[in-house]
């Protein structure tokens, strides 16, 4: 990360003292950040171990994956569970999106979603606008809708149950 600042205006010292100001509050604030992390890959690596028991020695994932299913009309991408990076890949999200006439995004049962994904779905929802339709985001996922607003995306899309 690069943060620059140049302090305009005052004298050479006063520039100096502003200059080390900013460099040290930058320091603290990467630090912080950076210590943050530990926390996060443990919290990610448990909720990744959560499974639920069927049978001795046999175990099932709680949520289906991710997937892409065609309905009457067009096709809808259904997101499940955690979207990570390589889901994201996984799923050939961008070519799928450009590819084939997706008429929906079904969010149920998102728990997480990469940052990497929402470009393809921005792209997606303008292209959508672009020939005269609405980019579609079926079912609830509280996760998803605060990151949708993080990024200031949420009025892109309409909302279906």
């Amino acid at each position: 990360m690069t943060v620059t600042h140049d302090p305009q205006g005052g004298n050479r010292l006063r520039q100096v003292l502003q200059r080390r100001a900013m460099q040290r509050m930058v320091q603290r604030t990467v630090d912080s950040e950076l210590a943050k992390l530990p926390d996060h890959v443990s919290r990610m690596s448990e909720r990744r171990r959560e499974v639920v028991p069927v049978e001795q020695g046999v175990a099932v994932v709680k949520q289906a994956p991710s997937s892409v299913e065609q309905e009457r009309g067009g096709w809808v991408v259904h997101l499940r569970g955690e979207v990570d990076a390589s889901a994201v890949n996984r799923l050939e999200l961008q070519r799928r999106l450009e590819e084939l006439a997706v008429v929906a995004i079904d969010v149920r049962g998102l728990t997480y979603i990469d940052a990497t994904a929402f470009p393809h779905l921005q792209r997606w929802a303008k292209r959508t606008s672009r020939a005269g339709g609405r980019a579609v985001i079926r079912g609830d996922s509280p996760y998803f809708d605060q990151m949708l607003g993080v990024m200031g995306l949420t009025s892109m899309f309409r909302r279906e149950p």
